[in-house]
């Protein structure tokens, strides 16, 4: 009889094989990309870092010196003023991903707060996005946005003009700021950019090639974001079974089997202290502190 339910085991565990294989390779895959969209999709997406040039990045060379300049300085007025920073990258394009998500992204990066402002144009396709941080959603909504760029900006994005895209969109979205605050906007706001004409040559800095520029480095990217993705569950698992342990523990405390619950109780104790019993005790939570 036992030989014959042992036999039965192992063919119910040989059948279940495949299975276990095809949805351990399904969790792998399923896994890996979760990680890559967490992580930015950095596989297939480059993000540029910040550059020396404060609030503005320019990293296809298309702005003068005076566009610069201009938003530099408007830039840390308004922060000074109202710790608000509005902040301008003019990229080749997205790498093929939306420019909504790739902006999203690009502003975690970047470290922005709730009260910072971005944004993002691609002059490849002529497209930009507007992201803001909830601390300014008393004072931008995303109509105002969308019609600064469009009766803003959009012409001039169409024509190549992309000192005054630039200059135009930061300054209306400032305007909208400003006068939520002050009676007036300030005049050199308003004066805009000086009249220099000096442009680089070269990007402020260049946006690193995408990590996929080869078969075999999108290769070991999706290897990382695999082990990655392991090495989180085995974590997961690893504290699971800890707290397991700590809760089961019967040697440094006590634990309360009583009809009202199973409160585990944590030594050592001492001058008083003592623990739930009956699941009807009352506990106190320290200052500061929170639950969730």
């Amino acid at each position: 009889m036992n030989n014959r339910q042992n036999t039965q085991k192992k063919e119910r565990k040989r059948l279940a094989l495949p299975w276990r294989i095809c949805i351990a390779v399904a969790v792998s895959i399923l896994g890996m990309f979760l990680v890559g969209w967490i992580l930015g999709n950095p596989a297939t997406v480059a993000y540029p870092e910040k550059t020396n040039y404060a609030y503005i990045g320019d990293y296809g060379g298309k702005l003068s010196d005076a566009t610069e300049d201009f938003v530099r300085e408007q830039a840390a007025v308004l922060e000074a003023k109202y710790r608000i920073g509005i902040y301008v990258a003019v990229l080749p394009n997205s790498y093929g991903r939306d420019l909504t998500a790739y902006t999203d992204v690009l502003a975690r990066r970047w470290k922005l707060n709730g009260n910072d402002a971005i944004i993002v144009f691609t002059t490849d396709d002529a497209h930009a996005c507007i992201k803001y941080g909830s601390g300014l959603s008393t004072m931008l909504n995303e109509e105002q946005c969308q019609n600064i760029l469009n009766a803003v900006s959009k012409d001039a994005m169409q024509a190549g003009n992309w000192d005054k895209a630039v200059t135009e969109a930061w300054t209306a979205l400032a305007k909208v700021i400003y006068r939520q605050k002050e009676p007036s906007i300030p005049a050199d706001l308003l004066a805009g950019p000086g009249t220099g004409t000096g442009r680089e040559t070269v990007a402020d800095a260049y946006v690193p090639l995408p990590p996929n520029a080869g078969t075999w480095s999108m290769i070991l990217q999706l290897a990382k974001q695999l082990g990655l993705f392991w090495a989180a569950c085995a974590a997961l698992y690893l504290l699971y079974r800890m707290m397991r342990g700590i809760f089961h523990w019967s040697g440094w405390g006590s634990v309360d089997t009583g009809s009202g619950g199973n409160w585990a109780a944590y030594g050592p104790f001492g001058g008083g202290a003592s623990s739930a019993s009956n699941g009807g005790g009352s506990g106190s939570a320290g200052a500061g502190g929170a639950s969730v």
